[in-house]
């Protein structure tokens, strides 16, 4: 209709499309990359995870006991990053719900099978009733990511 009865108007109303389709395609292209070269954290990064969640609480140790031959680079990318958050989602629930004085052991057996980590800790624990605690999804999420890369999980009180 503007083409028609004023190009004035047609030409402006295209140089707006053409604009904001640009900067459309700019914020695509970001976001893209994000997702294509995410900063990710990976099995390289466990001790670091290790050392802050000490530091971050006095009265909880944590110590990583690893036997066989620790063969990261035998795990696909997926499989490290994996890894990295189930620990992190680990020691995230511990710090939740273990209470004070907890001691936690991550046990980490190396095979030509594979890895397989376990984690445990000696606290109390808390019931997600007592402690006011809307279930979240981070077991969904640990039990999705290692589904993802072949593994599987177990998770308890």
């Amino acid at each position: 209709y503007a083409g028609a009865h004023d190009p004035s108007l047609a030409r402006k109303t295209m140089q707006t499309i053409r604009r904001e389709s640009q900067h459309a395609l700019a914020d695509m292209r970001r976001l893209l990359g994000v997702l294509t070269h995410p900063e990710h954290y990976d099995y390289a990064d466990i001790d670091k995870l290790i050392t802050q969640a000490n530091a971050a609480s006095a009265s909880t140790t944590i110590t990583r006991i690893i036997s066989g031959n620790p063969d990261p680079d035998s795990l696909s990318t997926a499989a490290t990053i994996a890894l990295y958050r189930a620990v992190q989602e680990a020691l995230t629930n511990i710090r939740k719900y273990a209470g004070s004085h907890v001691l936690v052991r991550i046990r980490e057996a190396w095979s030509p099978a594979g890895v397989s980590v376990s984690i445990s800790d000696d606290g109390k624990g808390t019931g997600s009733v007592s402690s006011q605690h809307v279930p979240g999804y981070g077991l969904i999420g640990m039990r999705q990511r290692l589904d993802a890369v072949n593994g599987t999980l177990t998770a308890g009180p």
